[in-house]
């Protein structure tokens, strides 16, 4: 597995300050971060014998979802989208070739689901959280989970306290 310091440095806390300042939070990137470690432990960037792309494993129809019914009423996050790509078209591709802009593409799924984000830290939360809204359908249990989304609960990063 990659290290998780490199991964919230590098790809989440970039994602996570493209959005608008309202939604940046450490509990974001925390889960967004966990996301990634129950998905696929940061070894995967295609889902084996399925359609899923990134290390989040956002399924295309997911995508096109939420571009279509979502962020098409949400001007402001799509300028994250917009800030975050820097320039580069924007295709389901780039959930491949761009993993911060994977990070927030994952952060934007979450966000859109309608509960409150689980607390910073309650990582039993997260992973229920993750379980019913991401993985909704999927072959995840709570069991698998809660290991991943504890795991994360020690990364820190200088960045992340900027957030």
């Amino acid at each position: 597995m990659i290290d998780l310091s490199q991964v919230l440095t590098n790809w989440v806390v970039p994602a996570i300050k493209c959005l608008p300042q309202n939604l940046q939070s450490l509990a974001r990137a925390q889960m967004t971060l966990g996301i990634g470690v129950v998905e696929t432990n940061y070894n995967y960037i295609t889902q084996v014998g399925g359609p899923a792309l990134s290390f989040w494993q956002i399924e295309p129809s997911t995508w096109e979802d939420l571009h279509q019914n979502f962020l098409v009423y949400e001007p402001e996050l799509q300028q994250s989208i917009t800030t975050c790509l820097n320039g580069q078209k924007e295709t389901v591709e780039c959930l491949i070739t761009n993993p911060v802009y994977a990070a927030l593409i994952s952060s934007l799924i979450v966000y859109r689901a309608p509960p409150a984000l689980p607390k910073y830290n309650d990582y039993e939360a997260q992973a229920y959280y993750w379980l019913t809204y991401y993985n909704a359908g999927g072959a995840g249990t709570m069991q698998r989970a809660v290991p991943c989304f504890q795991s994360v609960q020690g990364c820190t990063s200088s960045q992340l306290v900027q957030v």
